[in-house]
């Protein structure tokens, strides 16, 4: 419960209008399975209220050889993450950003597709 607790406060960020630049934008990013690094785009969201705002990414494709193609991931963005965000320069790029920072599994959490709600564990944990 702890460590969970402590992931909490990592993914919660201080409202400072991060929706007005990020909300809805792709992004590419690396992301470590196990050691095996993978080029993924997804789509941010901006998750905001008064107290806090939380940025995630979201992506659709497969991670394990038994995922559906259409298999649905939210990946939770750390202050430090949202940090390495940069624009995406080069042209005919398919994303807004770029992160240079590669997301790991423990913040990578696996929805259902029919109501988008969280499957229980964390995805490599």
């Amino acid at each position: 419960m702890k460590q969970m607790e402590s992931l909490e406060k990592l993914f919660q960020l201080k409202p400072d209008h991060n929706g007005e630049k990020y909300e809805r934008k792709t992004v590419e990013f690396i992301y470590d399975l196990g050691g095996k690094l993978l080029l993924l785009t997804g789509q941010i969201v901006v998750n905001s209220s008064p107290e806090f705002e939380c940025v995630n990414i979201h992506y659709t494709g497969r991670l394990d050889r038994l995922d559906l193609s259409c298999t649905d991931y939210v990946f939770h963005v750390s202050q430090a993450h949202l940090g390495s965000m940069v624009p995406a320069r080069k042209p005919g790029s398919r994303a807004d950003f770029l992160m240079e920072r590669p997301l790991g599994s423990r913040v990578c959490v696996k929805t259902r597709l029919d109501d988008h709600t969280p499957i229980v564990e964390f995805i490599g944990a």
